[in-house]
């Protein structure tokens, strides 16, 4: 994912101009905290970020907004559809192999956050051959 690094000043500007379009994320945050999905957000939102990346840009990224997949999850009572994304877990030292494996993490209704610890889960993944 292509990536604009807001500590650099013609990047921030790129960033802070197109904020209504990108996903700003700090990066030193995890599990989602501190996102900024800029096409979802307030014009206070906006605001509010815009401020805290003029403030400390070197704590923020700025990326295009994704439009992530959406698979049926069980919600307890009938299927209803969550954004989801896929984990591919690949090892490398002398060769570099993918798993054969996957974790399908799912969002909470309503959030385009992929994250377990923002109130998603994940997903049964299967790979066939």
């Amino acid at each position: 994912m292509p990536t604009l690094l807001c500590g650099d000043p013609e990047q921030r500007e790129q960033a802070l101009g197109r904020i209504g379009e990108l996903v700003l994320k700090p990066v030193d945050g995890y599990g989602g905290q501190g996102v900024l999905i800029g096409p979802a957000a307030s014009e206070q939102e906006l605001a509010a970020t815009a401020r805290q990346v003029r403030a400390a840009p070197h704590r923020w990224v700025a990326q295009e907004t994704v439009a992530l997949s959406t698979l049926p999850c069980f919600d307890g009572s009938r299927l209803v559809p969550r954004h989801v994304d896929l984990r591919a877990f690949v090892m490398t030292g002398r060769t570099v192999q993918v798993a054969p494996v996957a974790l399908t993490r799912v969002a909470p209704a309503g959030s385009m956050v992929v994250n377990s610890s923002r109130g998603g889960g994940s997903k049964d993944t299967w790979l066939l051959g």
